[in-house]
């Protein structure tokens, strides 16, 4: 994802988080245990997937935030030749 909807991403996830808790989020990396990373992961793929199908539904990283990777895939690519459909009648018309 782009830096900007990484960012509208977490902006979401974190929105309700006190003071403190950004604070402690804002910490090196290495200071983390991984499970942490795995909790927050779990978190950020269904606001990033809202956010992807809102914003930008045909984004090729779009498969990486489903639950199921392949249908993920599939649904993308449905989207790009929908999109591709109406790109090609608007340039005949």
């Amino acid at each position: 994802m782009a830096p900007d909807a990484v960012k509208a991403v977490f902006d979401q996830v974190y929105d309700d988080a006190d003071q403190r808790m950004k604070q402690t989020l804002n910490e090196h990396v290495e200071d983390y245990p991984p499970q942490l990373f795995n909790l927050v992961w779990h978190g950020v793929k269904p606001v990033a997937l809202d956010w992807i199908d809102e914003n930008l539904p045909c984004a090729f990283n779009r498969p990486m935030f489903a639950d199921n990777f392949e249908e993920a895939q599939e649904e993308t690519a449905r989207r790009m030749k929908e999109y591709q459909g109406q790109r090609d009648k608007a340039e005949q018309s």
